[in-house]
């Protein structure tokens, strides 16, 4: 079984915006975010 998320689902939300919405790469998001850009 697969361990609870730790990421809740407004912020899952939040940062997959962020990163839609921003003109930098998805690494340079996650990093600002302090998670792995294959997360997002």
């Amino acid at each position: 079984m697969a361990p609870p998320s730790k990421y809740t689902p407004e912020f899952r939300e939040k940062a997959i915006q962020i990163a839609l919405r921003s003109i930098k790469t998805i690494s340079e998001v996650g990093r600002e975010l302090g998670i792995n850009p294959e997360t997002l």
